[in-house]
């Protein structure tokens, strides 16, 4: 029960000014203490103080994530009290106190636990990255990403921290970042997208430097339906930041490696997805070809349910995917495996 009130008292709409403001944070407050779960009573204070911070209380923010440290070091589990912490830092470091956010974290690295492939040692490990890049500690956050086993969390972990740097316009460490990642379609996306970002700040040269190293990293995916993701993506930011010349090349290019894609299912989501672009980037004169295309594909495949699947999964008919951080291109209906390593 207390979880729940905690949640609800931290829910936007509930989050206001003046007595409103007293009251949400007196029910949240006690929700908190009342939590038998040390970890999830650490993240109410967390979320308490990051939400008093943003509303200008930096000495409520400072109580509160000092509540939430507490609550973490007490934790008896050594992963999950890391784990705690790490987030605790984060918080911290997202607040305007780095200096407390690498004191924390630094603690957070020293409370580990010491077994390789320890499930809660992997957890954590990411947890400390994010708060360490948070913190501004690059080297820290990408040797932490460097120890996590298993390579999908590794990915995630590193697009997280990318997309992090390039939103505070540290673009030099946001590609540093992006370039460690192995698997080449989730650093094209990762690049591609770093570059809007440029673009949205003025950098078009550092935009159009990234662009290319994005298509290049593009270019080396082995996988039909990887590659032609990947190129999808990077033609989106292209045009959304005006390159008409060079969106209108890389749609082609999508285009055609699009029909080299075996499995007639997987053809026909990418295609969809091309289509559905091309009414929306500056090129909706070419949608319905492509869309027929899309169908024409679609109705050569025998299995029925494999043809519903497709079509289903295409949305050739619905509203537009929408564009994604750096954190890869999303995959729920289309391949499945993981891009070529480098």
């Amino acid at each position: 029960m207390a979880d729940e009130v905690a949640t609800t008292a931290m829910q936007p709409g509930t989050w206001n000014t003046g007595p409103a403001l007293t009251m949400t944070l007196e029910m949240a407050s006690q929700a908190a203490d009342a939590l038998e779960d040390l970890a999830d009573r650490a993240t109410v204070f967390a979320r308490i103080g990051r939400l008093l911070y943003g509303a200008g209380d930096e000495s409520g923010a400072t109580r509160y994530l000092s509540l939430g440290l507490t609550a973490a070091r007490n934790i008896a589990d050594e992963g999950t009290r890391a784990h705690a912490l790490a987030g605790i830092a984060e918080t911290q470091a997202a607040s305007g106190d780095r200096d407390a956010g690498l004191t924390t974290v630094a603690e957070a690295v020293a409370r580990l636990p010491a077994t390789e492939g320890d499930k809660s040692r992997a957890s954590a490990l990411g947890a400390i990255a994010k708060a360490q890049a948070a913190a501004g500690d690059m080297d820290g956050a990408l040797t932490s990403a460097d120890g996590i086993e298993d390579e999908l969390d590794r990915q995630l972990v590193l697009s997280h921290i990318a997309w992090l740097w390039a939103a505070e316009g540290r673009f030099g460490d946001a590609l540093s970042s992006a370039c460690a990642m192995a698997w080449f379609d989730r650093r094209a996306h990762c690049l591609a997208s770093i570059a809007g970002m440029q673009g949205r700040a003025g950098d078009s040269a550092g935009a159009a430097q990234s662009i290319g190293e994005a298509l290049e990293v593009a270019g080396r995916i082995e996988d039909e339906t990887e590659r032609a993701l990947s190129l999808v993506e990077v033609w989106r930011v292209q045009a959304e930041l005006e390159d008409v010349a060079g969106a209108a090349r890389t749609m082609a290019q999508a285009l055609s490696v699009a029909e080299l894609i075996e499995e007639g299912s997987d053809r026909v989501l990418v295609l969809g997805l091309i289509g559905r672009n091309q009414k929306n980037l500056g090129v909706a004169s070419d949608a319905p070809q492509t869309v027929a295309r899309a169908l024409g594909v679609a109705l050569e495949i025998r299995d029925e349910s494999e043809r519903v699947r497709a079509l289903r999964g295409s949305r050739i008919a619905g509203s537009d995917r929408p564009a994604g951080g750096c954190v890869g291109v999303d995959r729920g209906s289309v391949g499945g495996g993981k891009g070529d390593e480098r």
